[in-house]
This record gives structure tokens, sequence and C-alpha cells, in this order.
């Protein structure tokens, strides 16, 4: 008689604590869950920034292109200064003869 109460209150033992376990797996899995959709917006944050950098990459490379261009624009101007200069020495010197 005692050998079966003992027998099911051990039964309703291994029961209650297999619940208990299924309750701590099931808030892990929340837990997990919510930490997961936390990542994946973090993700989806550093994709938005990654393209506002590329974005800034480009403006800073066509930016860049222009001051190359101005800056061949500007040797090309203190060539031709230079030459000008010489050849108003050149004059300077052929009137002073």
């Amino acid at each position: 008689m005692f050998s079966k109460e003992l027998q099911e209150l051990d039964q309703n033992t291994v029961i209650y604590m297999i619940d208990e376990l299924q309750d701590q797996l099931d808030n892990a899995n929340a837990t997990i869950s919510e930490k997961d959709a936390q990542l994946s917006q973090k993700d989806a944050t550093i994709s938005q920034k990654d393209a506002q950098l590329s974005q800034k990459d480009a403006t800073i490379s066509q930016k860049d292109a222009q001051l190359s261009q101005k800056d061949a624009t500007i040797s090309q101007k203190d060539s031709t200064i230079a030459d000008l200069q010489a050849k108003i020495k050149e004059l300077e010197a052929q009137i002073s003869h």
C-alpha cells in the first residue's frame, strides 16, 4: 500500500519536475527569440549605416575627382603664366636693346 502511494508520489514529482524543466526551456526559448529579434534589428541598423557610409564614400570620391581636376587646371594656368612671363621678359629684353 505504501509502495503504491510512494510510486504515485514519485510519479507526480517526476511530472512536476518535467513541467518545471519545460517552463525553463520555454523561458529560455523566449529569451533566445527576443535576443534574435534584437540582433536582427541591430543588423538592419548596421546595414543602414553601411549604406550611408558607402554613399558618403562615393561623395568623397566625387569631390576628390573634382579637386584633382581643379589642381590640373591650376597647374595648366601656372604653366601658361610662366610661359607668358618668359615672353614678357624676352620682349622687354628686345625693347631695351
